[in-house]
This record gives structure tokens, sequence and C-alpha cells, in this order.
């Protein structure tokens, strides 16, 4: 299931890359009805269950003391604006590379394989940062995976010639899997020592990505324009 949503919310993304980042912000639009109307289902939620919109045992930011004093969880602040930024190098690191593997007639479909490899680098991550071990069969599974990825690669590059756009494609290619690696390394690591529950990370994450994003859409809005099946196709890859 989270491969069919990664390759449909892939496809969509690649359909409207020759937007370049103009095709991120645009996805903003989505993200921020979605999340921001997860909140207030929440808030009413709480407020008819607790008693009160935010109640303080459920807050990912606050923490009450014995005396009863008031504090901000700061590493979950700290680690909430880290995966922002990372959130959003991964969306238009992803963006890039479709755009130049559009121009160096490479397969889109290349870049979608490529990034698979992020599971490769939240494995090496998840081993030194939490201790976590990779076993015999885990390490072979990640050098297949790297072998056809690197085929599958060459083989769609313009006949075999590398351009600079090609050279451009795989480089965001690859770095888009390892930004998304460390925002999950960031995720997991604020939940296991703060407590911040992953699924508020998420939403939170992306309602702080859509609120950042959203001024710069509808300032191209207004300046250019988008057409409507530009909005749909941005909208359903927000959706996967």
């Amino acid at each position: 299931m989270a491969g069919m949503c990664l390759g449909t919310n892939n496809f969509f993304l690649g359909y409207i890359s020759y937007l370049g980042i103009n095709a991120a912000t645009l996805f903003s639009l989505g993200a921020f009805v979605m999340t921001f109307g997860y909140k207030i289902y929440e808030a009413l939620r709480m407020k008819s269950k607790y008693g009160a919109y935010f109640p303080d045992q459920f807050s990912n930011f606050m923490i009450k003391n014995d005396k009863g004093d008031t504090s901000y969880k700061w590493p979950c602040v700290i680690g909430l604006v880290i995966r922002t930024i990372l959130n959003c190098g991964f969306q238009i690191g992803i963006i890039i590379a479709f755009q130049y593997a559009g121009k160096a007639h490479i397969n889109p479909g290349v870049i979608t394989a490529m990034f698979a490899t992020y599971c490769i680098f939240t494995a090496v991550i998840f081993r030194f940062l939490f201790g976590e071990k990779l076993n015999l069969q885990f390490v072979v599974g990640i050098l297949f995976m790297l072998g056809c990825v690197s085929l599958i690669s060459l083989q769609n590059l313009g006949g075999g010639q590398i351009n600079t756009d090609a050279i451009l494609a795989l480089t965001f290619g690859i770095l888009a899997p390892f930004m998304i690696s460390l925002a999950i390394s960031v995720s997991k690591y604020c939940f296991l020592n703060y407590g911040y529950r992953s699924l508020d990370f998420t939403v939170d994450t992306f309602l702080c990505m859509s609120i950042l994003e959203l001024p710069f859409c509808i300032y191209y809005w207004i300046s250019t324009g988008y057409t409507f099946h530009e909005v749909l196709f941005a909208c359903l890859a927000c959706f996967f």
C-alpha cells in the first residue's frame, strides 16, 4: 500500500515537474487544507472528550513539572523546524530531479526507482543513531537494490551519454531520498526521547511546510497562473 501511494504521488509530481519550484509551492494548497482540517478536527475532539481544545497532557511542545510550571519541549520544537526544512528539501529535490530527467530524456520511472534507496539510507542512519543492527539478508537486499537502481539508471541515460541534465537528475534523485531518511530519523528520535507522536509530527510538519510555501504559491498564481489540471494533479499528489 505504501509503495502504491508513493508511486502514485511521484507520478503526479512528475507530471507537473515542468513547473519547477512552482510545482512544490502548488503542493502547499492541498497540504494546508488537509492538515489544518485535521488539526481542527483534533481540537474539537479533545474539547468534547477532555473539556479543552489543547489539553496539556497531550501537548507535544509543552510540559508541566511537579509544581505546575509550564515549559517548552525545545527538542520537539527544534525537531519540527529541522524536519520541515528536510521535507521541503526533499519536495524541491524530487521536483528538480523529475525536471532534469525530462530534459535528459530519462524515463521518470528511474527517479521513482532511485527513491527506493531511502530505505538504505534509513537503515544506515538507524544503525549509527539508534544502534539497530543489520542482518545478512538485509545487507544482501540492499546490494541487490543498489545494483538494480544503478542498472535502470544507466540504461535510460539517453543512449548511454551522460550529459549535465542527466547528472543533475541522478544527483537530486539520490539527494531527495537521503533527505527524507534524515527526516524519518529526526521523527523517530523525537518520539523515542520526547514522546512526540509520529502522526502529530507528520501533520505538524506538513502544516508548517504549507504555511511556508503558501505565500509563494499565491504570488505565482496571481503573477502567472496555474491551469486546472496543474492544481488538480498537485492536490492528488498531496493526497497520496
